[in-house]
C-alpha cells in the first residue's frame, strides 16, 4: 500500500502556453507515481511586481484508493467522509442520488421503530399524507384493538356528522328482525317489529248457493284455492281444479261445509279435494249470527291476499267494509330508549334520541318529575328531540331519567 494516499502540486505560468506546459509536465508527474488527478483549482501567485502570475493546484488520489471499496465500512472509512458531506442544501445532497433509488430492496437499510410515536417523528409527514388508497382493507380489526383505535365519542350522539357516515336505509330489515329480532340494537334501543293485523275477510253467505257457484282465497304461498258448491252429497261433478263442498240443501250447512274445508277437515260426504292443496295460512269460522263466513290470516304479512267469489245472489260477496287486509300492510316498529341527562345537554339547550327508525309519533317521560318541556321528532331524521330550557324544576334537569317511546 502506498505511503500517501492523496497528493497536490503547485504549477504556474507568465504565459498560457507556458502555463500549459508546466501543467501537463505535473500530471505526468502525478501518473507516473500512481496518481489520478480528481480536480484542478485556479490561483493567482503575485509576480513581485504587483502584478500576477496565474496558475493551478492539483489535487489527485493514488490510484489504489480511486478503486471500487475505497471508503471502508467501517469507523475508519466513514471518517473519510467530513460531517455534513451531504450538505449544501436538499437540492445538492439529493442529486447524489439517481431518481427510484430508494426501492423497496433497500428497506432493510432503516432501522426498526425509525419512526418513535412522538411529535417530532409525525412532524417528517406533511398533513393529510395517507389516503384510504393507502390504507390495508381490514386495517381496524373486529375486536377490542381495532374498536381502540377509535376515539370515546367517535360517533357522536346529536351530530349530524356522525349520522353522515351511515348511508340512507343503512339500517334494514336484516339489521332489526331474523332469527335474533333487534340484534343490531342495545338493550332498551330494541325495535319491536309488529307486521300488521292478520288478514281477516267476512264472505256473506246467508243464501243457499246454487250448484256450481265458487268463491277463491290466495294462500299465504301465492296459491289461490277455488271452492265449488255441489248439490250433491258426496259432492261430484264440479269443475276440475277446484275443492267441491256439499251445500248442504240450506245456507247454514254450507256455512259449516266450508269452513271445514277451509280448515283442512276430511269428510268425503261433504268435501272433495281431488289433487288440490288445502289453503295456506288461513283458517276459518262460521259466523252464525252474521249469517257469514269469517277467515283470517294465522300470522301478519305485509302482502295483501286476493279473494274472489262467483255467487248467485248478489247480496251474497266478500265484505270490503269489514274487511281488515286485502290491501298492503306496513310493518310498524317500537323503540323504547332510557338516557340520563347531564349538564352538557342542558347547556346544548335538548337532548337527542336517536331511535334507529324514523318515527311518525313520539312520547317521552321523565321518571323523575312530571314532564314540562317540549319534544318533537327531527322530520326525515331517526331522531327526536327534547327541549333543555335549563332553570329549575320543573323543567328538566341533570341527572333525570327520561324514556323516549317512538314507533316508526
Amino acid at each position: 500500500m502506498p505511503t500517501t494516499m492523496a497528493r497536490s502540486a503547485l504549477v504556474s505560468g507568465n504565459n498560457p502556453a507556458t502555463l500549459a506546459t508546466n501543467l501537463n509536465a505535473a500530471v505526468e508527474t502525478l501518473e507516473a507515481s500512481g496518481f489520478v488527478l480528481q480536480q484542478l483549482l485556479p490561483v493567482e501567485l503575485p509576480d513581485g511586481t504587483g502584478g500576477v502570475i496565474p496558475g493551478f493546484v492539483l489535487l489527485a488520489v493514488h490510484q489504489t484508493y480511486a478503486g471500487t471499496g475505497v471508503f471502508s465500512a467501517d469507523a475508519a472509512g466513514r471518517a473519510k467522509m467530513a460531517a455534513g458531506f451531504f450538505g449544501g442544501g436538499v437540492a445538492a445532497s439529493a442529486a447524489h442520488f439517481a431518481d427510484g433509488f430508494w426501492t423497496n430492496a433497500l428497506v432493510a437499510k432503516f432501522a426498526d421503530s425509525l419512526f418513535a410515536a412522538n411529535a417530532a417523528s409525525r412532524a417528517k409527514f406533511v398533513d393529510g399524507i395517507w389516503t384510504t388508497a393507502k390504507l390495508a382493507a381490514g386495517i381496524l380489526s373486529a375486536d377490542a384493538d381495532g374498536r381502540g383505535k377509535m376515539a370515546a365519542g367517535f360517533f357522536g350522539q346529536n351530530d349530524a356528522t356522525s349520522l353522515a357516515q351511515f348511508a340512507d336505509g343503512f339500517f334494514g330489515s336484516a339489521q332489526v328482525v331474523g332469527s335474533a329480532p333487534g340484534a343490531k340494537f342495545a338493550t332498551g334501543a330494541k325495535p319491536l317489529v309488529q307486521n300488521g293485523a292478520p288478514q281477516q275477510n267476512r264472505l256473506f253467505l246467508a243464501t243457499l248457493p246454487t250448484a256450481g257457484d265458487w268463491i277463491s282465497v290466495e294462500g299465504t304461498d301465492a296459491v289461490v284455492v277455488p271452492y265449488e258448491f255441489r248439490a250433491d252429497s258426496p259432492p261430484t261433478g264440479g269443475t276440475a281444479g277446484r275443492i267441491w263442498v256439499y251445500d248442504g240443501g240450506g245456507a247454514a250447512a254450507a256455512r259449516v261445509n266450508l269452513v271445514d274445508a277451509i280448515n283442512g277437515v276430511v269428510d268425503a260426504n261433504r268435501v272433495a279435494r281431488g289433487a288440490v292443496a288445502d289453503l295456506a295460512g288461513f283458517v276459518a269460522r262460521d259466523a252464525v249470527a252474521q249469517t257469514s263466513v269469517m277467515i283470517m290470516e294465522v300470522a301478519g304479512s305485509e302482502t295483501a291476499r286476493n279473494l274472489t267469489e262467483n255467487l248467485t245472489d248478489g247480496a251474497d260477496i266478500w265484505d270490503s267494509a269489514t274487511t281488515v287486509g286485502g290491501m298492503l300492510e306496513t310493518r310498524q316498529r317500537l323503540v323504547i330508549q332510557t338516557l340520563t341527562i347531564n349538564a352538557d345537554q342542558i347547556a346544548a339547550g335538548e337532548l337527542i334520541f336517536s331511535t334507529g327508525i324514523q318515527p311518525v309519533w313520539a312520547l317521552v317521560i321523565n321518571h323523575n318529575r312530571p314532564q314540562n318541556e317540549a319534544w318533537a321528532i327531527i322530520a326525515a331524521t331517526n331522531a327526536v328531540a327534547l327541549t333543555l330550557a335549563g332553570g329549575a324544576a320543573p323543567n328538566n334537569q341533570a341527572a333525570d331519567v327520561v324514556t323516549c317511546i317512538a314507533i316508526g
